[in-house]
């Protein structure tokens, strides 16, 4: 997050207008390691600018990231509860293969 403010509401806005979208990272896009896609979104309301994470990122050791995390960022509530408890998905890695399953994906805020 780059303090600027506002991270919640445009946040909301981008899952508000994109029900396959699990969370928006805390994280602005450039400080993250997760890759993003190229394609630069807007939303229809405010124009709030947004990157959809990379799926199946090698994170190395035979591992695939798909963006999604329990990390800081604004989650729909009804996707967790979709698969609670999330104590039974295993680890963070498990839960957010779990997650992708169903086409779920995960947005970064663009900088300014």
């Amino acid at each position: 997050c780059d303090g600027r403010g506002g991270f919640i509401e445009e946040s909301l806005e981008v899952l508000q207008e994109n029900p396959s979208c699990f969370q928006v990272h805390l994280r602005h896009r450039k400080s993250m390691s997760h890759p993003v896609h190229p394609q630069l979104f807007l939303t229809s309301h405010s124009g709030v600018a947004y990157r959809r994470l990379v799926y199946g990122w090698f994170a190395g050791d035979g591992l695939f990231w798909h963006g999604l995390s329990f990390g800081p960022g604004l989650r729909r509530k009804a996707h967790i509860l979709l698969l609670s408890p999330l104590e039974a998905l295993g680890s963070e890695l498990q839960a957010q293969a779990a997650f992708y399953s169903l086409g779920l994906w995960a947005a970064a805020l663009e900088e300014e």
